[in-house]
């Protein structure tokens, strides 16, 4: 992988939402309609859903963001994978 790419593996971004040269996407990223993704973004393994934003520098892993929801600058958004529909210890 070139180390200046921002787009990594499988990732599906609607035509209209709006991702900042800036941000890193990728793997497992689906990001919807009229989502705003700004500079310095990491988001992996997760869902945008329509209208939400994502502030500078924020980091999401293995989550669904809401409709229309706002993470903020800096925030650290990370779901928990399960194996065999089991909690993680």
């Amino acid at each position: 992988m070139n180390p200046d790419e921002q787009i990594v593996g499988l990732v599906c971004i609607h035509p209209t939402a709006e991702v900042h040269p800036g941000a890193k996407i990728g793997p497992n990223v689906t990001i919807g309609a009229h989502a705003r993704i700004a500079d310095g973004v990491r988001i992996i393994n997760s869902i945008i859903l329509e209208d939400a934003v994502v502030q500078p520098h924020a980091v999401v892993i293995n989550s669904i963001i809401g409709w229309s929801s706002v993470i903020g600058s800096w925030s650290r958004i990370e779901g928990l994978l399960t194996k065999n529909d089991e909690p993680m210890k």
